[in-house]
């Protein structure tokens, strides 16, 4: 997870990141975003997420996908960009057979994001002056996390964001942090009857984790 820069950004396409909200470092992200919005009257946010956020409240753009779609839709954007000939990066070209299954219909039947959609975020994206995607929030607290990130940076490199406004040498600090591998097994732990009290505070487990339903047999709130 990069830091990204939004103060030097025109172009945000968010893939999931509720970063005004819940995700990453919200105070400071607020405080960069509205230092783009005034200093940059022709900046664009678009927001591609399946519930109308706190931060696709504040987009330009509301795009509602299915949920699970963001690395498709990433994915999807990364082999227009190719296929068109827009990439920034170089040595780019091996990566086409990568990609050659995310057809933007193939992504419009992964995602409901219309195949017009996804060819119009990807020639946005590509053609700003400055901008970069992020991925994250709740879409990257599943299984397919690590495969959504990596598509979101690997977008980001295609268009030649990092460095620039996708920055990995100033990536915020998550060691102190649990792992997803920590949650899954205290949901096994609390399925199986071996804990005798929770105590959650500031988060919204039955909301955002994958799999805490299968404890309510044994747990009430």
């Amino acid at each position: 997870m990069p830091y990204l820069d939004f103060t030097r950004a025109r172009f945000v396409p968010s893939l999931g990141a509720d970063f005004l909200e819940t995700w990453g470092s919200p105070v400071g992200y607020a405080k960069d975003f509205a230092a783009m919005r005034a200093t940059d009257l022709e900046s664009r946010f678009v927001a591609v997420e399946p519930r109308l956020s706190l931060t696709a409240a504040n987009a330009d753009e509301w795009i509602a996908a299915r949920p699970g779609g963001e690395m498709a839709l990433a994915l999807g954007m990364v082999r227009v960009i190719l296929s068109e000939g827009l990439a920034v990066a170089t040595g780019t070209a091996p990566l086409m057979d990568l990609v050659a299954a995310y057809t933007p219909e193939a992504v419009a039947a992964q995602t409901d994001v219309p195949a017009d959609t996804v060819r119009r975020l990807a020639r946005a994206f590509d053609r700003a002056a400055a901008e970069h995607g992020g991925g994250g929030g709740v879409s990257s607290q599943s299984e397919q996390s690590v495969a959504s990130l990596a598509a979101v940076n690997l977008l980001n490199w295609v268009a030649g964001n990092v460095g620039e406004t996708v920055r990995f040498d100033r990536a915020l600090n998550f060691d102190a942090v649990g792992s997803f591998a920590d949650v899954q097994r205290l949901i096994a732990t609390m399925a199986d009857g071996g804990l005798d009290a929770l105590i959650v505070y500031g988060a919204n487990p039955a909301y955002a984790v994958p799999g805490w339903a299968g404890c309510r047999r044994r747990w009430t709130r």
